[in-house]
């Protein structure tokens, strides 16, 4: 059971537990980044859009996980979505 209370609408609620499962029923990639602190603003749960040559990585669509604050810097963690279509 998961509550949603905002969701009212049977079609909407079995949608989101469709692609609720989806996701859990995948193995993630999770990357970590150590940014400067003017990416302060990055929330757990924020969707980013991440590039990385080293990782051969071209606008992959991401969760922030995880903000981790530090003197000068701060350390991300990035769950990345497979290529996996959602539903619509």
């Amino acid at each position: 059971e998961i509550p949603a209370g905002v969701v009212y609408d049977p079609a909407t609620a079995e949608s989101i537990l469709t692609d609720l499962a989806r996701w859990h029923s995948h193995p993630r990639r999770e990357i970590l980044y150590t940014v400067g602190r003017d990416m302060d603003w990055l929330r757990p749960g924020d969707v980013v859009a991440l590039t990385d040559a080293d990782l051969h990585l071209s606008a992959a669509v991401g969760l922030v996980g995880s903000v981790a604050y530090g003197d000068d810097s701060l350390t991300l963690q990035v769950v990345l979505f497979e290529p996996v279509v959602f539903s619509q």
